[in-house]
């Protein structure tokens, strides 16, 4: 009559790892990066408790993110809305970096984050080196003539079908 139920269980369900620290809880964190060096934060923070509070994120070089998270309220890191950006990281893409996660005077907790580039479609915009206004970016814009040449192109390959 009494069986185990999995399904009461916290599991991590996504590629991100999971954490509390006080009344905050902090989901699915990950860090996306294609050079390890820069990396986008992303994960979800949840203030379960009646005070609002500021998180701080602190990686191995000891520069420290502040989150602001209202009381009773969840902040999405990590998008267009709350990029998070973490420098210098000396991190290798597919391993873990720790940061240091605490607020107030609530004892802190260091968890080691996965680090994943941009190749997986849901995390393709969220790279650093996308869309943030670098040379990626320019090349797209000096890439316009280029479309002639395709243009050029597609004559070629029907030309070269009937060969076959």
């Amino acid at each position: 009559m009494v069986t185990y139920q999995a399904t009461t269980e916290h599991y991590d369900a996504s590629d991100g790892v999971s954490l509390n620290v006080g009344e905050l809880k902090i989901r699915n964190a990950l860090i996306v990066s294609d050079d390890g060096v820069d990396g986008n934060l992303v994960m979800s923070v949840v203030n379960t408790g009646e005070d609002d509070a500021t998180l701080g994120v602190q990686s191995s070089d000891g520069e420290v993110a502040e989150i602001e998270v209202e009381a009773g309220q969840t902040v999405s890191l990590g998008g267009d809305e709350e990029p998070v950006l973490l420098e210098g990281l000396d991190a290798e893409v597919g391993g873990l970096v720790a940061l240091y996660f605490q607020y107030g005077d609530v004892e802190g907790a260091e968890q080691r984050v996965p680090v994943l580039d941009s190749r997986l479609p849901e995390y393709a915009d969220l790279a650093p080196s996308r869309g943030s206004g670098n040379s990626s970016e320019s090349d797209a814009d000096t890439e316009a003539p280029a479309t002639e040449a395709p243009a050029t192109e597609a004559p070629a390959t029907p030309e070269a079908t009937p060969a076959h």
